[in-house]
């Protein structure tokens, strides 16, 4: 597939500043993403659309999930997070583990899922590499001192896709 990239900036009207064209080939998740490679996460403990042979967890802390369970399968891992739920988040974990690894949603919810991050912390860090997120929102205090993700030495191929930020003081760091 032809994927197109254009990055503008949102508060001029200056149009794009760059746009880029790159061939992307989708595989298929079944293969790339193995039922023991993938966390489903409900706070509800609901798991209707999750896909076969994941492992289930019950949780609303964001932070314990991620933690506990980003080094399964060496760090080849994908959370998935269910739509229509909201998840709390206090202390950023390190995504540092080589890939892939992602953190998405499932179900058929017509809300992806919220992780409300707390005043003055960062939802997540990243010094990994061939990571994803995508289909989250994350909101924050409305004070300025929440940060949504931030990068830090080491981190590469790291994909943000369909990821919603409400609330940040930064966004992306």
């Amino acid at each position: 597939h032809a994927v197109t990239l254009t990055i503008i900036d949102g508060a001029t009207t200056l149009g794009p500043i760059s746009v880029s064209t790159i061939t992307a080939t989708a595989g298929d998740s079944a293969t790339e993403w193995l039922t023991t490679n993938t966390v489903v996460v409900s706070t509800a403990g609901t798991f209707t659309g999750k896909p076969t042979g994941a492992t289930e967890v019950t949780s609303s802390d964001f932070d314990a999930v991620l933690e506990a369970n980003k080094t399964t399968n060496s760090g080849k891992v994908r959370i998935l997070f269910r739509d229509d739920e909201t998840f709390t988040s206090s202390v950023a974990v390190n995504m540092n583990q080589t890939g892939p690894w992602m953190i998405g949603s499932f179900g058929a919810g017509t809300n992806r899922p919220i992780v409300n991050v707390a005043t003055g912390a960062t939802a997540l860090t990243c010094a990994g590499s061939d990571g994803r997120i995508q289909g989250v929102s994350f909101d924050g205090a409305s004070d300025g001192t929440v940060k949504g993700i931030q990068y830090l030495l080491g981190a590469s191929q790291i994909t943000l896709d369909t990821v919603i930020f409400r609330n940040m003081g930064q966004a992306v760091n």
